[in-house]
């Protein structure tokens, strides 16, 4: 079964395959090559293996391939999946590396199927004594999902493998496993004792369904009784984006550490979904989410499913694109896209050109705070050109730097793992107690102001208190800006430009990348854009702070051609 491991990283990294695959697809197959030439973890082909051997000898009960083993159905990208669940694990003590799986997936690609494979051959193969196995759903009725369907396996194995009848042992509730004393069992919200459960491994089905991470949580906490447990979260993309949700948020995690922009070795993410920018309407790109089509879905299938929905279009439109497309499905259109904003982007310096505008974003007293310096630059740049003379050019850009801050009680509690990973890398000043402390920002902004010339440096006056005050006495000029579309138009756009134009320096800073992605744009009726803090996805403060230091620059005589510079006035 291996063989099928190792077709599917060849046809991905196949350049004639370049449009199957999405880019989330791509990316995980680079980090499993990265991950081969580290010296901590090996990939134990016997080991997994044996699992792929044992997951193949089981037979299917859908549809028209009841009856089969998995061994004749078995799909390259399936074995990968396998494989890289169970294969890799720690030189040094051989407990496995990833103890927590992401699968989000369309619908009828086999994820109920998958989902009982993972249970059985933790139950049969893993061999672990008294091992707790469950079913988890928000309801009753979705866990219960899960358990009917994998009861009717063990009774297709039962008869297919009679000996395992002294293995396998069906109850109305449970499944017991008599050579190692686990036992399966569904559990939800709805349940009194959900907690204290103590999963060796958990499959959490639908998590877009879960209102909130109460499940989850539960779960994970049972885990600590073991090395090396195993967190299953198989789903399809949902409606709600919204925390406490934790569906949405996990999906960003899992963007977020195959983009490389936080690592999470316990994590393997595998999203099968279009790239940004692709049109829905293209069935070309549908096979970049669902990687069983022609096998399930059918292609006839999904072409009438298509049909209905332009055909009704609104709510059918957006069920299409997220039950059989991959899609989270905003009716907002991403501003900048990650490619984009990522492109073009040249080292840091050690020092920055000596002018900054500052642009400052007070959010309440637990959550973000923001600080944007705006380093404005112009170099001349001499090239031949072809004909043999020598041209002088000015080229401008843009050099960004930010300073973000949280109290540790928000970063504790956090819903992103990300925050935390940020805040240990030092890209986020966590300051001490429940609310953020005034004094370090203040601390910080001095400082700057003292290494570098600072003329302006605007804040949103909606959250305006004594640190604008402070800092005003200690000579440093603080302006108010609106924050309406009439005033953030033109350095809203400003910003646009220079992304586009290639002179947007921001560091790599990942907390400004993924608050970047988060960005909602909304216009008014004089076609005014700003980026909407209430329409956007999360956390914009970064962005918001970047806008007005470019205000700052602005207003400092710099000539744009953006229109309506003339009516761009702060106060």
């Amino acid at each position: 079964m291996l063989d099928l491991h190792y077709k599917f990283i060849h046809d991905v990294l196949n350049p004639d395959n370049a449009d199957r695959y999405g880019n989330s697809i791509k990316l995980l197959v680079k980090r499993y090559m990265e991950d081969e030439l580290r010296d901590d973890i090996v990939f134990d082909e016997d080991l997994a293996d044996r699992h792929l051997e044992f997951i193949s000898i089981m037979p299917l009960v859908d549809a028209e391939w009841s009856g089969k083993l998995m061994s004749e159905m078995m799909q390259p990208w399936q074995a990968f999946f396998f494989a890289n669940i169970y294969g890799w694990k720690y030189r040094e003590t051989g407990i496995r590396k990833h103890t927590e799986v992401y699968l989000q997936i369309p619908k009828k690609n086999a994820k109920t199927t998958m989902s009982a494979m993972i249970a059985l051959d933790n139950a049969v193969n893993d061999m672990m004594p008294g091992a707790q196995i469950y079913f988890a759903g928000y309801t009753i009725d979705t866990a219960d999902l899960c358990f009917k369907f994998t009861k009717r396996m063990c009774e297709a194995m039962i008869a297919k493998y009679p000996s395992m009848a002294d293995v396998i042992k069906l109850w109305s509730h449970s499944i017991e496993f008599t050579n190692s004393a686990t036992f399966l069992k569904k559990v939800s919200s709805d349940a009194k004792t959900l907690e204290g459960k103590g999963a060796r491994c958990s499959i959490i089905d639908e998590v877009h369904t879960h209102p909130n991470g109460h499940v989850i949580e539960n779960m994970r906490s049972g885990m600590a009784l073991y090395n090396d447990p195993l967190m299953v979260q198989i789903t399809t993309p949902g409606y709600d984006k919204s925390e406490p949700c934790p569906a949405y948020p996990k999906y960003e995690h899992c963007r977020n550490v195959l983009q490389g922009v936080v690592q999470d070795d316990r994590l393997f993410p595998m999203l099968w979904e279009p790239d940004d920018g692709d049109d829905w309407n293209d069935e070309r790109i549908w096979a970049k989410a669902n990687p069983n089509i022609g096998i399930s879905p059918k292609w006839d299938f999904l072409r009438s499913e298509y049909n209905l929905a332009k055909i009704n279009g609104g709510s059918k439109e957006v069920s299409f694109k997220i039950k059989h497309l991959g899609m989270w499905v905003d009716s907002d259109i991403v501003w900048i896209s990650d490619d984009l904003y990522m492109a073009n982007q040249l080292p840091m310096p050690d020092v920055l050109p000596s002018i900054a505008y500052g642009g400052l974003d007070l959010a309440s007293t637990t959550d973000f705070c923001a600080i944007c310096f705006n380093h404005p630059e112009e170099i001349e740049v001499t090239k031949e050109t072809e004909d043999g003379y020598v041209v002088t050019t000015v080229e401008s850009r843009r050099w960004q730097k930010w300073f973000y801050y949280l109290p540790e009680d928000t970063v504790r509690n956090h819903k992103m793992e990300s925050i935390r990973e940020w805040s240990r890398s030092g890209f986020i000043t966590v300051t001490k107690g429940r609310t953020t402390d005034y004094r370090v920002i203040k601390t910080d902004i001095l400082r700057y102001v003292e290494a570098y010339q600072v003329p302006i440096i605007f804040y949103d006056r909606y959250n305006a208190n004594e640190l604008v005050s402070d800092l005003i006495d200690e000579g440093v000029n603080m302006q108010p800006m609106a924050q309406t579309a009439h005033y953030l138009n033109v350095p809203t756009q400003e910003l646009q430009k220079s992304v586009l134009e290639g002179r947007y320096q921001h560091g790599n800073n990942p907390v400004t990348r993924w608050m970047m992605k988060n960005v909602r744009i909304i216009e008014d009726q004089n076609k005014n854009i700003k980026v909407s803090k209430n329409r956007s996805k999360g956390q914009v403060d970064g962005v918001v702070a970047s806008v007005m230091a470019i205000g700052g620059e602005l207003d400092g005589g710099r000539e744009t051609d953006i229109p309506g510079f003339a009516v761009f006035n702060y106060k």
